[in-house]
């Protein structure tokens, strides 16, 4: 795709989108984007190319996708509360403020 349609398209979305959240419920949105999503993977499916690659993709090892999944979650829960710090060895040496009764 073109680089300078792409914001046409990015704007022709979001405005179709703002339409049918408008004029109908919440829920058309899903009955819309479901099968157009199947069919653009239908249509994937027919047109990708029959012959294989002339080289050979690297084989995927047992231990790359749980260790970037597991590299993914880690950096997605810092990013949703990134305030947690790690605790360093010297607070560890005095002992934890607490808040005396009134």
């Amino acid at each position: 795709m073109p680089a300078e349609t792409e914001p046409l398209s990015e704007t022709a979305a979001l405005s179709a989108g703002a339409a049918v959240g408008q004029v109908a419920r919440w829920l058309l949105i899903f009955a819309i984007s479901v099968p157009l999503s199947l069919a653009c993977v239908v249509l994937g499916v027919l047109w990708r190319p029959r012959t294989l690659a002339a080289e050979p993709a690297a084989p995927i090892g047992l231990l790359d996708l749980p260790l970037f999944g597991t590299a993914l979650t880690t950096l997605m829960l810092f990013l949703m509360n990134p305030a947690v710090r790690l605790r360093s060895s010297r607070s560890t040496s005095s002992p934890p403020q607490t808040a005396s009764p009134r």
